[in-house]
């Protein structure tokens, strides 16, 4: 078994991939700007996905629902939610169980707070130990931890207990 968590936005989009066994391995994918080209950002993510799942071979993935603000246009919006429709499409198609997590409910599984700010759940991942990209990548990739830790929650029980202690031990992670 293997658990990834995902990050979705239309120009990074964070990953973390491992069994719970151990710690996961995490980063990010950038994509240059696409313009209106919606087919030409679905080829690169389905590219990128395709060559992580050959590596890792996931089970399950757990992504991040997108925020949704009352400034956001069209063309935005119509890219991040089809990035959502393509990962349970790619999921369909590989008999890969996928579902989708709110972004308070991240925040508060890796911090205690439903209105962390970005710069709390990098602090934590790092905290527990993961390896995240440099600069704003990190952002990202500590988004999909999150992710892949609420995978860990519901798909890999025997090893919850181990990231419990990281998360929530007296050295712990937890903010």
């Amino acid at each position: 078994m293997s658990l990834l968590g995902l990050d979705l936005a239309t120009r990074r989009i964070g990953w973390c991939v491992g069994t719970g066994e151990i710690r996961p391995a995490a980063g990010t994918w950038r994509y240059d700007h696409v313009g209106d080209d919606l087919g030409l950002l679905a080829e690169m993510f389905m590219r990128d996905l395709d060559a992580l799942a050959d590596q890792h071979q996931p089970t399950h993935i757990v992504y991040e629902s997108p925020i949704l603000l009352p400034s956001d246009r069209l063309l935005p919006l119509r890219k991040i939610y089809g990035l959502g429709m393509q990962v349970e499409h790619w999921g369909r198609r590989n008999n890969v169980h996928v579902s989708e997590e709110g972004p308070r409910a991240l925040k508060k599984l890796l911090t205690g707070n439903h209105k962390a700010k970005k710069e709390d759940m990098v602090a934590v991942a790092i905290r527990m130990g993961i390896s995240l990209p440099d600069g704003e990548s990190a952002k990202d990739a500590a988004d999909a931890f999150a992710c892949w830790l609420c995978a860990v929650q519901h798909y890999a029980k025997p090893f919850l207990p181990r990231w419990d202690a990281l998360l929530y031990g007296s050295r712990g992670g937890l903010l």
